[in-house]
């Protein structure tokens, strides 16, 4: 799970260009601490907070207030999003491109979400972990191998990377070294990851909760 799979539009930046006080009438409207701003050609520039424009004069433009620089690439991936958001105490994510042109934001309800998902891993069911070239990448061929052992995918998760694909899956049995057997005759990489999801999971949902009872103090 990347950046760019968790972001989204539902939020607009702001426009260098507008006044502080239109854009403390913005956040306060979305319900968030922080907003993206960026320029007519949609270059990234920061995130302004709440504070920030409140504490300039409401006349003023936006960029004539500080602004930080606070935003993850598109590729990278949900602990290290999570991470972001927990240091910064932050309500939105900036989510950019390796040209800093503004690609989206995430959003605690985001992240939330992604957890929500999560869950189905705390139910009976082995945890795989396929890495593949990306070119050979078929979750078509994947999906059939793991039926040929009367098995499903209960729920999928997918990384990529130049070069390389990362597939995270939950099948709806235990009984997986057959399947991980036939993966690898396939080519693919593949092995357990039951007990390092479920720790990994655990320790970053912990993090999103010590952050939204912050946020809701």
């Amino acid at each position: 799970m990347t950046a760019a799979d968790l972001q989204t539009n539902n939020i607009s930046p702001l426009l260098n260009t507008e006044l502080c006080y239109l854009a403390i009438e913005k956040i306060k409207d979305a319900n968030i601490f922080q907003i993206p701003v960026i320029n007519k050609e949609n270059k990234y520039l920061g995130i302004v907070s709440l504070d920030q424009l409140t504490s300039c004069n409401t006349e003023k433009k936006i960029e004539d207030c500080e602004l930080s620089q606070i935003f993850v690439l598109e590729n990278q991936t949900i602990f290290e999003i999570i991470e972001i958001f927990y240091s910064k105490k932050l309500s939105i994510l900036p989510v950019i491109t390796n040209e800093q042109k503004y690609f989206g934001l995430i959003t605690i309800e985001n992240i939330n979400s992604y957890f929500a998902k999560l869950s189905s891993f705390k139910y009976p069911g082995s945890i795989l972990r396929i890495i593949t070239d990306i070119t050979s990448y078929s979750i078509v061929e994947i999906a059939q191998i793991i039926e040929l052992h009367n098995a499903k995918i209960l729920l999928l998760f997918t990384n990529f990377t130049n070069s390389q694909a990362t597939i995270i899956l939950k099948l709806n049995t235990l009984e997986s070294e057959k399947i991980i057997d036939t993966l690898i005759r396939y080519n693919y990489e593949a092995s357990e990851f039951n007990n390092e999801i479920n720790e990994l999971s655990e320790f970053y949902k912990k993090r999103i909760d010590s952050l939204i009872s912050y946020m809701n103090i």
